[in-house]
C-alpha cells in the first residue's frame, strides 16, 4: 500500500494547492502595478530631466539615480532609452540624442518651428 500513494492521481492527494478556503487568491483586492507603464514613467523621468530647460542638458548617473528614486532603476531606464535611439552614453553621463531634442521644442511650442 505504501507504493500506491506514489501512483494516486494528483487530483485525489491531498495538498495545499489552490485558493483559500475562502476562495480568495492572497492580495486579491490589491492593484499590482505593471512592470511596462514602471518604466515607461522612469523612462520620461530621465527624459524630463535631460530635456528639462534649466538643465544643461547632460546628467551623471548619480543624478538620474537620485531622481528616479535607485540606481538600479535609473541604469535600466537608460538602457531601454538608449536601445531605442532616445539617449546617448558618455562614460558616467548621458544626454538626449538631437532628434529628441528637437521633438521636445516643437512639443513645447505646440507643433510650430521657432522662426
Amino acid at each position: 500500500m505504501v507504493g500506491l500513494t506514489n501512483k494516486l492521481a494528483p487530483a485525489l492527494l491531498v495538498t495545499a494547492g489552490g485558493p483559500a478556503p475562502g476562495g480568495w487568491l492572497p492580495m486579491h483586492g490589491q492593484d499590482m502595478p505593471d512592470p511596462g507603464c514602471v518604466l515607461d514613467e522612469m523612462q520620461r523621468c530621465v527624459l524630463c530631466m535631460l530635456l528639462a530647460p534649466t538643465g544643461y542638458g547632460l546628467c551623471s548617473m548619480h543624478e538620474l539615480a537620485v531622481a528616479v528614486g535607485d540606481h538600479e532603476t535609473a541604469e535600466l531606464a537608460v538602457v531601454g532609452l538608449h536601445a531605442e535611439g532616445l539617449v546617448h552614453r558618455l562614460d558616467g553621463f548621458v544626454f538626449a540624442t538631437r532628434p529628441v531634442t528637437r521633438a521636445h521644442e516643437l512639443d513645447v511650442l505646440g507643433g510650430r518651428p521657432r522662426f
